[in-house]
């Protein structure tokens, strides 16, 4: 090797001045924010569905509007989803208690179950008092019964939903007049600790969500993951989804049910009747949606869930309260093949319309038939 001829490993660099990394973090920061950007036009470009259709407003203002892609919901001087309540008891009332069915997602107002059981009965005053959640928790209780004894309502329906079964505590009332469980006297039932994916799902939810509707490409993403996980069997709030295997979660079941009926005891030491109304899923009622979601490796427990099975559970949990199938709203039990035959996916239920798999929110015409075979069963009488 000649004198002028270098080793590259014997070759010195100088250290890198702050001058030079700040250029190359700011390079790698204009890159990465290009590509960002470049993926969310993609995405805009190519998305055939609305990012925004499941958004939700947080503390909407009282006596205001709100606009969805699939209608409107107003807020009342109460804060809840309806027109104003009536200052002074002019009839009997019913109040409309769930989640966001009964909050009308996939259909507005006027076209939502209590909207239209309004119409059928005008001899009550309906109250909707539905929030956007889940489960038959405490707090839940403890709010409905609170209203209750405030608007002194006489029946309550609760639009129960096949992802209300959740593995929660025990329910503990105080007695009428006791405006939260707080006036219980005893040590509450220690709440359940959520395993490490839901509470991940939870803090995800919770610190990146308001991006949800807006940015294009996180909806996707959120919307690709969400899709894997309920593959896996993990419902929307992070927990197993236990009613697409009703005999292996019958536990989970007969828990849930037993809340509702602590549930309808309380309101009966309230002067208040509890009705059930069961609502189903859409491969259940359709077997073009059965296929469908089949296909895109949704699993159940075969024939087991399809025909009912979470649903006969719960009735049997619940007998002696007044238990509504709205099942029976779309399928025959004289003619059940023809009747799942009857409707095409998305046309009872909400389909592909925005960032997740949705086989529980009743269209429009969903609803109706609902309604209908509510009043068709004397079912608020």
């Amino acid at each position: 090797m000649s004198a002028v001829e270098v080793s590259a490993a014997h070759i010195q660099y100088p250290p890198a001045t702050r001058e030079e990394i700040r250029t190359v973090i700011i390079r790698l920061l204009i890159f990465a924010l290009a590509a960002v950007l470049g993926l969310e036009l993609l995405c805009r470009y190519f998305i055939n569905y609305r990012p925004d259709y499941y958004q939700s407003y947080t503390n909407p203002p009282r006596n205001s509007d709100l606009s969805y892609p699939w209608g409107s919901i107003h807020i009342n001087n109460d804060g809840f989803p309806d027109e104003n309540f009536h200052a002074v008891k002019q009839k009997p009332r019913v109040a409309y208690v769930g989640d966001s069915i009964c909050y009308g997602v996939g259909v507005g107002m006027p076209y939502r179950i209590s909207d239209l059981l309004k119409q059928h009965y005008p001899q009550y005053e309906h109250m909707n008092l539905c929030t956007i959640g889940n489960g038959v928790t405490q707090a839940v209780a403890d709010q409905l019964l609170y209203n209750v004894e405030r608007y002194r309502i006489d029946k309550v329906v609760l639009l129960f939903n096949l992802d209300d079964l959740l593995p929660d505590a025990p329910l503990r009332f105080g007695p009428p007049g006791a405006a939260t469980a707080a006036a219980f006297a005893g040590p509450a039932e220690p709440p359940v600790k959520p395993g490490l994916l839901k509470s991940f799902v939870s803090w995800f939810a919770a610190n990146a969500d308001f991006l949800r509707g807006k940015s294009f490409l996180y909806t996707y993403v959120r919307f690709a993951i969400k899709n894997w996980l309920t593959q896996k069997g993990v419902a929307f709030h992070g927990g197993k989804a236990h009613e697409f295997f009703p005999d292996q979660n019958r536990q989970v079941i007969v828990d849930t049910a037993a809340r509702v009926r602590a549930l309808a005891d309380a309101l009966k030491a309230r002067g208040a009747e509890l009705i059930v109304l069961l609502l189903p899923y859409e491969m259940q009622i359709s077997a073009d949606a059965a296929e469908q979601y089949a296909r895109m490796k949704i699993q159940w427990d075969g024939e087991r869930f399809l025909n009912r099975g979470p649903q006969e559970i719960i009735a049997r949990e619940l007998e002696g309260i007044r238990v509504i199938d709205a099942y029976h709203a779309f399928v025959d039990p004289a003619n059940v093949e023809a009747s799942r035959r009857k409707y095409k996916i998305g046309e009872v239920f909400v389909y592909n319309k925005g960032d997740r798999l949705d086989w529980n929110h009743p269209t429009r015409e969903g609803h109706k038939l609902i309604a209908d075979y509510v009043k068709a069963q004397q079912g608020l009488d």
